[in-house]
């Protein structure tokens, strides 16, 4: 008889499942082919680059790369992008901040800083659109069925959904036409 515990890499699988998952599992699937690649310190960094330096020096720069010698995880080259007009601030700091990061690490990640000229790009978040006017017949209907929600948010919320899904039927018409 087959035991899942004799196969290898079925014992430790996870759960197959449908609907909600947990969060670490997602997160180690989107972070896996970030951290094959660099290694988790590049990733650490970059995620926490506002942390580790401080606000200041995070608005003026952007983590690039971070490199280690052959065969080594320790006295890596943290490669920064920045404004031209900032790096002499930043190399006047350089010290202070492979300070702050090898303390973040609690080991000499990284031995030295190489800073590359350029723009500094920020994510930006997105802006939503606001929806189209629904047709009166369509707003009416949508009303009628959320009036008995007696949870203001709730029926917000349920509010936006009908409208969503009555413009993506209307969309969905016009490509059809």
């Amino acid at each position: 008889m087959i035991n899942k515990n004799s196969i290898p890499g079925i014992a430790d699988r996870e759960p197959k499942r449908y609907g909600i998952n947990k969060i670490s599992v997602t997160t180690k699937v989107l972070l896996k082919p970030l951290i094959e690649r660099y290694g988790a310190a590049y990733v650490q960094v970059l995620l926490d680059w506002a942390n580790i330096v401080g606000p200041r020096f995070a608005e003026l720069s952007q983590v690039v790369h971070l490199k280690f010698p052959l065969n080594k995880k320790t006295e890596g080259v943290l490669q920064i992008r920045c404004l031209s007009a900032a790096i002499p601030l930043l190399q006047a700091q350089s010290p202070q901040i492979i300070d702050r990061i090898n303390r973040y690490f609690g080991y000499n990640a990284v031995a030295q800083l190489r800073f590359q000229a350029g723009l500094v790009v920020k994510k930006m978040p997105g802006k939503i659109a606001s929806p189209k006017p629904l047709k009166a017949e369509a707003q009416t209907e949508i009303e009628s069925i959320i009036s008995t929600v007696s949870n203001d948010s709730l029926r917000d919320a349920l509010k936006r959904l009908g409208t969503g899904i009555y413009l993506e039927e209307e969309v969905n018409r016009a490509k059809k036409s």
